[in-house]
């Protein structure tokens, strides 16, 4: 009996349920210039489908430590060491090509051991906070890219910040530079005063859900 099913039928059907689904993660990554609505909505779905980055036992020591302002910033520049030149990839992961919620992502887990969610709208939502001129190094800034694209970077001290972008990959750049001036959005802390990482209510929830 000839199977009802034809295998380059099939093959094509894999295909595009495989390209659907990269497309879906994609749209989850930073500067996205859908709708606010249509993004917001498509966000919360494709979030359900991407698991926050475990943390280590050895990651889970290190968020009992206390670090302090200058650990931060040494540790920040270590981190970026490795990272910077890595090209900017929408929706990638890795030092072959990373995108910029994907990039803190990755700084986050190494400096905290916190396990940040994986697109701007999710990390926007963590932590607490912080006003422009209350900035301390690991603090996270986001930035109004056009109507509806976001972008996010790593605070690093002395107006300056690291980021994954969309033109040249890993680097460093100044707050005070126009451009950022004027998308400027906001900036959250994920830990408290005392240097104690603070993760917050919503990625815990995450958790939870596992």
């Amino acid at each position: 009996m000839q199977s009802s099913t034809n295998p380059p039928e099939m093959g094509r059907a894999r295909l595009s349920l495989a390209l659907l689904l990269l497309c879906a993660i994609l749209l989850s990554a930073c500067s996205s210039h859908l709708p606010i609505e249509q993004r917001d909505k498509r966000l919360t779905q494709i979030q359900r489908q991407i698991p926050l980055i475990r943390c280590s036992e050895q990651g889970k020591k290190r968020r009992q430590i206390n670090p302090s302002r200058q650990n931060i910033i040494k540790n920040l520049g270590v981190i970026f060491q490795k990272w910077e030149g890595t090209p900017y990839r929408y929706g990638g992961q890795t030092r072959r090509g990373i995108d910029c919620s994907a990039f803190t992502q990755q700084v986050y887990q190494q400096l905290f051991a916190i396990c940040l969610p994986r697109t701007t709208r999710g990390q926007i939502r963590t932590g607490r906070y912080i006003p422009r001129n209350k900035l301390h190094p690991g603090d996270l800034i986001f930035f109004q890219i056009g109507k509806g694209g976001r972008h996010v970077g790593i605070y690093t001290g002395r107006g300056k910040f690291i980021h994954a972008s969309s033109s040249r990959g890993v680097m460093q750049s100044s707050l005070a530079r126009r451009y950022w001036q004027k998308r400027y959005l906001k900036a959250r802390t994920l830990y408290r005063t005392s240097g104690i990482p603070r993760i917050s209510a919503s990625i815990k929830k995450t958790k939870k859900r596992r």
